[in-house]
């Protein structure tokens, strides 16, 4: 078999295993892509769902004075600090820190969110 004839050969095998890495790639992406869409989907609901409950433990709206965001952060500043019902926030969240008359709450990066919602609900 003369030289061109495998060279021919050996550029079809590299072409056809170039256009098979990248369909691979592409399907990987796309799973990945359903992933994240689903768990943006998933924590939002969480948010809801724990921004429901968490609206009840702060009093009343008359208590709370403002809900600040900052990066990873949700700062809830309140009047009096004897109507926040502490057990049940800290059973709820975990990462909650208690300073003055500030509620902190360690978010991560959907702290915006988290804090609108707040919003919403506790100034509606």
């Amino acid at each position: 078999m003369p030289n061109y004839l495998w060279i021919i050969i050996v550029v079809g095998a590299a072409i056809l295993l170039a256009v098979g890495i990248k369909v691979v790639a592409f399907i990987i992406a796309y799973n990945n892509s359903k992933k994240e869409k689903e768990s943006e989907k998933e924590v939002s609901n969480k948010i809801e769902s724990s921004t429901n409950e968490l609206s009840t433990l702060f009093g009343s709206s008359d208590n709370v004075e403002s809900i600040n965001n900052s990066s990873s952060r949700v700062t809830i500043t309140v009047k009096d600090t004897t109507k926040l019902d502490t057990k049940k926030i800290e059973e709820q969240f975990k990462d909650v820190l208690f300073t003055g008359n500030k509620v902190v709450f360690v978010v991560g990066e959907k702290a915006e969110e988290f804090s609108n919602q707040l919003k919403n609900k506790i100034f509606k």
